[in-house]
């Protein structure tokens, strides 16, 4: 047994794989195994952060005085006797750090950091291989805070800045520069119009030639700033988002002249008006570009409609590839499902492989729909047509889940995820004999759909022979948390939650059917391969 254990332990790629999928504390456990676990473990226990505290505190603890109101977490005492060989080990070892000042134990006095450079015996990089940094500041001190942690290696950052850190962002603009950074990713979030520093802004991006991913707020329109984008020759991606309501539909005025963005492949506005989405899309479309996000409202006079959007964004970019569209209105009323001619000019785009619908009502299709999408979209993956609607439905409204055959019939080796609001069954005997599988499917979204506690097995049943073991199958609403009624927002946990419980209920029952259909498939399998070798013979 001893001998057993001894090779399993000398298979390090093996041990490696496995301490990998661990959670934190199992991977500080199997570190104390041995030397050589060890060794395999701590680069993976350090290697993502979720918090700088968990590294400071190396050094010694840190607590917040919560007997002061207002008071920032400090050092418990001074750091002359700290392990610095055991804390740049373990800083070495750090490949991404996030950081938030409103998770435990709160803001960190800046006397900390102070103590660490007066401390600290050496003078290279505080985290020397740090490639990906997250931080989010509340208040200026915190935003600071960032900088010991940059360096030449880092490659993406994502910075989140409340008000009244205005003063500090073009001095943490100018320091990245001076530091030589060159990122491949840069996301901004602000609660603050920066027009004031659009040249600091404007000149950190003309030294950044190799990013090629940039999220930013919409507000972010000052000419210099999208003149300066526009000379990015790497950039493939960028996301404009908006940090709240006050600021929302204000949009970016990307200009598409000839010659600039010719690289971008993937847009996303979000929080603006269809009809201002609308508008971008008349002239000049880079030749790449194939990918676009959107989440609009519609609540304009001019508003285009759905329809009329989906068809001009058609005619401008026929090689479109993937589409996501997140389209609210101020409905109120109980509602009729909007049908496939909706999104019917989508079928010219011969290349389309993702499609996502988040709507206040579902996209429902029939078989002759479904058959459609299959012959026009041959590389389609994922298919997301609004399972969870944000206004109330009449009962008759959505697919029927045998729909999931002809899904199943004419997908069979393509779709990996598959999202459809599906209708309560009216006594139709759900059988899967015969029926094609989905042998790809991840995940199957339901949504909010309804179900009758009398076809809960009959459902399950029906699932578990046409989605493969392993399934995943999400209920409940994931990406919108109310429903819009009587003029106001109101929160709809007791829907949700019905249809979790229900939905959670089904799930478990098509685990079980799979997990003991698996023991006669895998003996169906050995007599295929016991006749093979009788062939052979």
């Amino acid at each position: 047994m001893a001998n057993t254990l001894a090779q399993i332990g000398d298979v390090e790629d093996v041990i490696s794989e496995i301490i990998g999928l661990l959670p934190k504390g199992s991977q500080a456990a199997a570190a104390r195994v041995s030397s050589k676990w060890n060794e395999i473990a701590l680069p993976k226990l350090w290697r993502d952060l979720d918090s700088v505290v968990s590294l400071l505190e190396l050094l010694a603890p840190i607590e917040r005085d919560e007997s002061v109101s207002n008071s920032r977490a400090m050092f418990t005492h001074s750091l002359r006797d700290a392990n610095w060989d055991r804390f740049h080990a373990r800083a070495q070892l750090v490949k991404s750090l996030e950081w938030d000042d409103t998770d435990a134990p709160g803001i960190l006095a800046n006397e900390i950091f102070a103590q660490v450079l007066f401390h600290r015996p050496s003078v290279g990089y505080f985290l020397p291989n740090l490639e990906t940094l997250t931080w989010a500041a509340t208040v200026e001190a915190t935003a600071l805070q960032l900088l010991p942690m940059v360096n030449p290696s880092l490659k993406t950052l994502k910075l989140t800045f409340h008000d009244g850190c205005e003063a500090t962002a073009g001095l943490i603009l100018e320091s990245l520069v001076a530091r030589g950074v060159g990122l491949l990713q840069l996301e901004i979030s602000t609660s603050f119009h920066i027009s004031d520093i659009s040249d600091a802004v404007a000149s950190f991006f003309d030294c950044q030639p190799q990013l090629m991913r940039l999220g930013l707020p919409n507000y972010y329109t000052i000419d210099t700033i999208v003149v300066a984008l526009g000379r990015l020759r790497s950039l493939r991606e960028i996301y404009l988002t908006t940090w709240g309501d006050e600021l929302a539909g204000i949009g970016l005025d990307l200009s598409f002249d000839e010659g600039a963005f010719e690289s971008l492949e993937s847009i996303g506005w979000i929080d603006t008006h269809l009809w201002s989405a609308a508008e971008r899309l008349q002239g000049h479309i880079p030749s790449r570009l194939t990918q676009i996000h959107l989440s609009t409202y519609a609540d304009h006079a001019d508003n285009p409609g759905l329809t009329n959007f989906i068809s001009a964004l058609v005619d401008a970019i026929p090689r479109l590839e993937s589409l996501s569209l997140c389209h609210f209105t101020n409905s109120r009323d109980f509602i009729e499902a909007k049908s496939f001619r909706s999104i019917e000019s989508l079928l010219k785009c011969k290349g389309l492989m993702s499609l996502q619908i988040l709507d206040n009502e579902p996209v429902v299709v029939v078989e002759e729909d479904v058959i459609r999408m299959a012959q026009a979209w041959p590389h389609l993956h994922r298919l997301h047509l609004t399972p969870e609607p944000i206004d109330p439905l009449a009962p008759d409204v959505g697919a029927p889940i045998t729909l999931l055959s002809v899904f199943a019939q004419f997908f069979t080796s393509k779709l990996e995820h598959l999202g459809i609001y599906i209708r309560p069954a009216t006594n139709v005997a759900l059988s899967h004999a015969g029926v094609a599988i989905l042998p790809r499917l991840r995940t199957l979204a339901v949504g909010t759909s309804p179900v009758r506690d009398v076809d809960k097995s009959a459902y399950a049943a029906f699932l578990a022979g046409i989605c493969p073991p392993g399934i995943v199958i999400q209920s409940g609403r994931h990406h919108l948390s109310k429903i819009f009624t009587d003029g106001r927002y109101e929160d709809s946990r007791e829907e949700r939650a019905a249809a979790e419980n229900t939905w959670g209920q089904i799930r478990e029952q098509v685990r079980e059917i799979h997990n003991f259909q698996r023991p006669m498939r895998y003996q169906l399998e050995m007599v295929r391969m016991e006749n093979a070798c009788l062939r052979l013979r």
